[in-house]
């Protein structure tokens, strides 16, 4: 059993922020109150109207790249941290706006949710990793069969196989959540 003396106290202390200082979720602890309040009023305008949600794109991403750059100034982030940061952060905030207020209706939400905590889901993941990065980086996915068959399979396992708004409501929904997990796995295997 350990013992907690004041000396193991003492290294506890200072390594916990230290650890939570070279992580992507240094962000999230960075916001002043007057960039929480203008996210707060740029995430209402996710509503899936592809025209309004430009500029909200442009509002929401300068102000996550303005807490990436302090993030990245205070610890020393090279060029490729910063973007899997930046990459985090986005998707992070793009998600919690599709909750909130996007086209998806609650009882769907939950429902995925619940689905995505059961078994194990690495196949998955890394399918839906494996498309958004097409859109991401531009280049083809040698496994885009395979991963398109796995995608397709949670959609008929949620009963909502051939519902063209719905698939793309889940797409969009997993592909956030699918970033974050990327941006966070690359950026800390960076460290």
């Amino acid at each position: 059993m350990l013992r907690w003396t004041p000396a193991l106290i003492a290294v506890a202390a200072l390594a916990t922020p230290l650890q939570a200082q070279d992580s992507v979720e240094c962000t999230q602890n960075t916001y002043t109150e007057a960039q929480k309040q203008k996210i707060a009023e740029i995430l209402p305008r996710f509503t899936g109207d592809v025209a309004a949600e430009e500029a909200a794109n442009i509002e929401l991403g300068d102000s996550a790249g303005g807490v990436v750059d302090i993030c990245a100034q205070e610890h020393g982030w090279t060029a490729e941290e910063k973007e899997l940061a930046a990459v985090f952060e986005f998707s992070r905030l793009r998600e919690v706006a599709f909750r909130q207020h996007g086209p998806m209706p609650a009882q769907d939400i939950a429902k995925l949710d619940a689905a995505l905590a059961k078994g194990d889901r690495t196949a998955l993941w890394q399918a839906m990793e494996n498309q958004v990065l097409v859109g991401y980086t531009g280049e083809p996915s040698p496994t885009e069969q395979q991963d398109i068959t796995i995608l397709g399979a949670v959609l008929i396992g949620l009963g909502y196989a051939f519902q063209n708004d719905k698939n793309e409501q889940f797409g969009m929904l997993m592909g956030f959540m699918a970033l974050q997990r990327y941006g966070k796995r690359e950026f800390a295997a960076l460290q």
